[in-house]
């Protein structure tokens, strides 16, 4: 069993080096506390060794019981990782300030300029 602080380190370790991928994980790590990475998400994926990554591919069709917001963050981030298309009107009008906050970060680090929108400090 691993603590989420090491789930989420993995996570950032198994993503490192593609700034669309990086930017992907860490917005599913950051939301709600790592809630769309926790042990038993349908998109969660761990291999015999115990690495884990996220399977991007199998999120749109597993978002359909899931409230609003998540269904647009894990689509965004979908986007982000697997290129798929997403709506941005619908993400955008549909987040709360904090995943607002979260996605503009995650699009400003996926297209390398981190820095034009920083990742939110951590409560």
């Amino acid at each position: 069993m691993t603590t989420t602080d090491e789930r989420a380190d993995a996570l950032r370790a198994w993503a490192r080096g593609m700034t669309t991928l990086e930017a992907a994980t860490e917005l599913l790590i950051r939301w709600h506390d790592g809630a769309f990475v926790a042990p038993g998400r349908p998109w969660m994926r761990r291999e015999a060794d115990g690495a884990i990554w996220v399977d991007f591919d199998v999120v749109p069709d597993r978002v359909g019981m899931l409230s609003g917001g998540e269904r647009r963050v894990l689509l965004a981030a979908t986007s982000l990782a697997a290129g798929r298309p997403v709506d941005l009107s619908d993400v955008a009008s549909g987040l709360d300030r904090s995943g607002l906050d979260l996605f503009l970060a995650a699009i400003a680090h996926g297209s390398g300029a981190g820095v034009l929108h920083p990742w939110p400090a951590r409560a």
